[in-house]
């Protein structure tokens, strides 16, 4: 098997931008050589509310919930339709799904990694970087 190189960002939530404290609340990761785009982002808002008080912890919840799906979208704009348009990197793709401006989610940098599996690499960085629970296969 072959090492792929791959591109990853992670999905911050940052309430206050003066404390400066965010959660890491889901991750993307691209490998356009593999025709792999796929973001996992938590499903519970117990992980954000032990660190935060939310006010409306729904809405926050329904917007991680759209931002991963809009990258299931955007996988079948980028690889399943009869599309030539090549993405080089992982950022031109979130801010489309996420644009920056100063709202409390945001993408990290485009951080880049080698794995055999890109489902593995993603399964395994969703849990290091958001320390929820692990599901093993």
């Amino acid at each position: 098997m072959v090492m792929k190189e791959y591109q990853y960002q992670i999905l911050r939530f940052l309430p206050d931008r003066i404390s400066g404290e965010f959660v890491n609340v889901g991750i993307v990761v691209y490998c356009p050589e593999e025709n792999y785009l796929k973001a996992k982002v938590i499903e519970k808002v117990g992980r954000l509310s032990s660190v935060f008080t939310l006010s409306d912890s729904r809405s926050l919840m329904r917007t991680i919930r759209f931002i991963r799906i809009s990258f299931q979208h955007k996988y079948k704009e980028l690889f399943k339709a009869s599309n030539t348009r090549i993405v080089e990197n992982l950022a031109t793709i979130s801010n489309e799904v996420l644009p920056k401006d100063d709202s409390a989610l945001f993408f990290t940098d485009v951080k880049y990694g080698l794995d055999l599996d890109c489902d593995k690499a993603l399964e395994d960085l969703y849990y290091r970087m958001t320390k929820d629970e692990r599901i093993d296969k």
